[in-house]
């Protein structure tokens, strides 16, 4: 019976999780990134760059 309840509860808390708002934190126009979250911030690149790809690091 325990064993049972606790299964349900943990797919109650999965599914929880997987309800969430799934809409992107930051949003791309052309060459500007707007960010939503703190801190809200939105950065403009000049429009001769280029997206050339990207590296992702553990700080």
């Amino acid at each position: 019976m325990k064993l049972s309840f606790l299964c349900a509860l943990l797919s109650l808390a999965a599914q929880n999780g997987l309800a969430q708002d799934l809409t992107p934190e930051r949003k791309v126009e052309g060459n500007r990134l707007d960010c939503a979250r703190e801190p809200k911030v939105a950065i403009t690149v000049p429009a001769a760059l280029s997206y050339i790809g990207a590296e992702r690091f553990v700080l």
